[in-house]
């Protein structure tokens, strides 16, 4: 057979090393499609911060600048607005209704954008590395840069500036390697355009997240003059202003932020000014080494690495060194970004490190080189190896089945968006989403800017005019206007309402806190829906006209609900304190509530938006002992509006006291929520309460 002709030959060549180089793309590619698969519905699942960098995405689209700067993220926002408008050139109606009505589409489609992105990013990383260095191990060998940890390549089914990393690392490592590549061969360089391209990512990177920051200094060691060095921090200026330009209209909430972040040792700029707290620092220090400890490993073999390049006798040590000084550049970066997240912790934030430690790694590898030992095969045996490492522990899980209970809650999603469109909506769910998009609207406005909302305003009220969104932060479901709102307000604007709580622990906590006793036993409530598997309920709350005039209810302290949290009135509505039953003594039946020093509040309720006119009679029985530091006390939920403690009793019977306490609201109260609960001082002596009762009367 004639040989084939040169150019015929390297033709075949490269298109062998296209293919080759294609490989481990399709292999991330089928990877992040594997995890999205499981996660298509992220209003059921994920609002943050998806949603803050949707709606962020669609008010850059109308010609505004982004509200939402926490990360910055600026990137990723001008991302999400270019998917957003490449995918309604597909669609029908306005862009705004489409993105409110079908938030999970436009999602999917950022998503889907970002793994196809880093896949083309690694088959460059891989086919450019493998021509500057002329070797395909070695292009191989740096395509296994985002499979270091399943944590990271988990990020496909998130929107999260973090899958950035594999575009910035790729980008500084590229641009170290041709640098490095080309002081080698002319011994120095003047080339203008290093320092450029080096600020540029570097901006770039930041105003994706500052977590990127320390990226910095691998400028800063690689260039080898001061002029370069110089020119590049000039040049950075410029980046970081330009990249970050869209965040500087909210600069006073960025920097005030950021100056949380840095000076607080708790996440999101919380905890104390302590900067570092050392216990939870060494804590999540070990759970990184738990969950992943090959990152830790590495890091380990990089620093004895450091030491081995001293040994005189491999001769790998040369004068004016810049393949070590990039080796160092990598290898701190990505350690002290470990030792920066490990101070405010989530496995995610580490992705800067977990994608810097494969061309760290890749710089050490190339210094072996050196050694006459190492010179052949080096980096086929290290990507031999580590392939097969990483195969065990990091890819094979990938493709285990993904546990999520995105299809349980599209189940309620189907049944309650179609049953339930048309019927005033207070939304309680948890954290992580709800079945409605108009939670995800919520959220997504929450961090918008207030042009934004006002343009919005008309939509949302013809689409979702009966929509109450609950939120922590205020402790009320709110509205689209802004005006925020109790169960009882939501009750006098509407016949009923259906109340939707997202898990069972919202469940045990939302109906008590917003619909006080009082109201409780005004209203009849009928669960309509219940999904057992998630622990989502909806609850059709309905004001009775015929209850509310006057009443009474007991609690003898003799039930408790499952887990014990709760006692149960005689109407099997819960009272507080639980766990504090105890069968030492009692008034009536077998059990009473015991306070001590260590458990200084009892049985209790809150009564929500009382009305003038009103009077509430609270009464309990005590054990008359030697405690005299107890009483039963009565709050305003609004700080210093109300307080009333009553430690003196009305009636004594059988060892026992009644005390009491009426409260006739007034104009000073109308509308308060109030706290009833009995109450020990730090009191060596106990403390029994029993019988705990309340009445209301109108006048």
């Amino acid at each position: 057979m004639k040989s084939l002709k040169p150019n015929t030959k390297h033709c075949v060549q490269q298109l062998f090393a296209i293919f080759l180089f294609i490989l481990l793309p399709v292999l991330f590619i089928s990877i992040g499609f594997n995890y999205k698969h499981e996660v298509t519905h992220y209003s059921l699942n994920c609002v943050d911060p998806e949603m803050a960098y949707l709606y962020n995405g669609l008010t850059i689209t109308h010609g505004h600048l982004p509200h939402f700067v926490d990360h910055p993220g600026i990137p990723l926002q001008y991302m999400s607005a270019a998917v957003i408008v490449v995918v309604h050139l597909f669609r029908d109606g306005s862009i705004d209704e489409d993105v409110i009505l079908h938030p999970d589409l436009y999602l999917n489609a950022i998503t889907s954008s970002f793994i196809f992105f880093n896949a083309i990013t690694l088959f460059f990383l891989g086919l450019l590395t493998f021509k500057l260095f002329k070797s395909k191990s070695a292009g191989l060998f740096i395509q296994l840069t985002p499979f270091l940890s399943v944590v990271y390549l988990n990020l496909s089914n998130r929107v999260l500036p973090e899958f950035f990393a594999l575009i910035i690392v790729a980008f500084v490592f590229l641009i170290t390697i041709y640098y490095v590549k080309l002081c080698e061969e002319k011994n120095l360089t003047n080339d203008k355009k290093f320092p450029l391209l080096f600020a540029i990512m570097i901006g770039f990177a930041i105003s994706t997240k500052i977590t990127f920051l320390p990226f910095g200094l691998i400028p800063v060691l690689v260039l080898r003059t001061f002029r370069e060095k110089l020119k590049f921090a000039f040049y950075s200026v410029f980046s970081l202003v330009f990249f970050l330009l869209p965040a500087l209209n909210r600069w006073n909430y960025f920097s005030t932020w950021m100056k949380g972040l840095l000076l607080h040792s708790g996440q999101y700029g919380k905890g104390d000014t302590n900067v570092v707290d050392k216990a939870i620092f060494k804590q999540n220090l070990l759970e990184i080494y738990h969950n992943d400890p090959i990152l830790i490993y590495l890091l380990v073999f990089l620093l004895i690495g450091f030491f081995i390049y001293f040994i005189p006798q491999l001769k790998l040590k040369q004068k004016k060194d810049s393949w070590f000084i990039a080796f160092i550049g990598f290898s701190v970066v990505t350690g002290f970004t470990v030792i920066l997240i490990a101070k405010q912790m989530k496995l995610y934030y580490l992705s800067p490190a977990y994608v810097m430690a494969i061309p760290s790694l890749f710089l050490l590898l190339t210094i072996l080189k050196r050694n006459k030992y190492f010179q052949k095969g080096l980096f086929t045996s290290a990507f031999l190896i580590l392939t097969a490492f990483l195969s065990i522990c990091e890819l094979k899980p990938t493709f285990a089945h993904y546990e999520s209970n995105s299809k349980d809650r599209q189940v309620t999603q189907k049944v309650v968006t179609e049953k339930y469109a048309n019927v005033p909506i207070a939304n309680a769910s948890n954290y992580y989403g709800s079945p409605f998009y108009g939670y995800s609207v919520h959220y997504g406005l929450a961090y918008s800017n207030d042009h934004r909302k006002k343009e919005l305003l008309p939509l949302l009220m013809k689409l979702m005019p009966n929509f109450y969104s609950f939120h922590t932060w205020n402790n009320r479901f709110n509205y689209w206007d802004g005006s925020a709102f109790t169960l009882t307000d939501i009750l006098k604007r509407n016949d009923s309402v259906y109340l939707y709580i997202g898990d069972e622990e919202t469940l045990k906590r939302i109906p008590n806190e917003s619909l006080g006793i009082n109201r409780r036993m005004e209203t009849t409530e009928d669960v309509v829906y219940t999904n057992s598997t998630t622990s989502e309920v909806l609850i059709k709350i309905k004001r009775d006209s015929g209850k509310g005039k006057n009443w009474a209810v007991q609690c003898d302290l003799e039930r408790r609900n499952e887990n014990g949290e709760n006692f149960i009135f005689e109407n099997n509505l819960l009272a507080d304190a639980g766990n504090t039953q105890c069968s030492e003594k009692s008034f009536s039946g077998k059990y009473s509530s015991k306070l001590n020093k260590d458990q200084q509040f009892g049985i209790g309720t809150a009564l929500t938006d009382v009305e003038k006119g009103d009077t509430y009679t609270i009464s309990v029985w005590k054990f008359n002992n030697s405690n005299q530091k107890s009483g039963l006390v009565v709050a305003s939920v609004t700080q210093d509006k109300f307080y009333k403690i009553e430690t003196y009793s009305v009636e004594e019977k059988s060892g026992w006291v009644k005390i009491q306490i009426t409260i006739k609201v007034g104009e000073d109260l109308n509308g308060e929520d109030l706290k009833i609960y009995c109450w020990q001082a730090d009191d060596e002596t106990p403390s029994y309460w029993d019988d705990f009762k309340i009445e209301k009367s109108v006048e």
